[in-house]
């Protein structure tokens, strides 16, 4: 049985965000949010921390079903509000989840 991820969100998550209105740019953000690493690992060689994520922008189209026009133009709305950095390594894209810890809890709960 795979294991549940869980993400805690405030009630005033939406409501302090400039692109909360944009449905595209919050669901991009809780799937980065749900796919981020739980525990620093290592993915192809690529040193990840907790919060962070290695990718391709063609990746996050077939996992979202974003267009991958859509998929950049989250990207750099969640770069402009300082959601997530973002940085190069090969031919992939780490993207970290700033203050990714008031989202998710410690690793240990259920």
């Amino acid at each position: 049985m795979e294991k549940k991820r869980w993400i805690r969100l405030s009630e005033d998550f939406f409501s302090k965000r400039e692109w909360s209105k944009n449905s595209k740019v919050s669901h991009f953000f809780l799937y980065l949010l749900l796919s981020a690493n739980t525990s620093n690992d290592e993915w192809l060689g690529i040193p990840l921390k907790r919060g962070q994520l290695a990718t391709s922008r063609r990746q996050l189209n077939i996992k979202t079903g974003l267009a991958q026009e859509t998929v950049r133009s989250c990207l750099l709305k969640l770069l402009e509000s300082k959601e997530i950095t973002m940085s190069t390594v090969g031919h992939y894209i780490v993207i970290t989840i700033c203050d990714y810890e008031k989202y998710a809890g410690s690793e240990d709960k259920k």
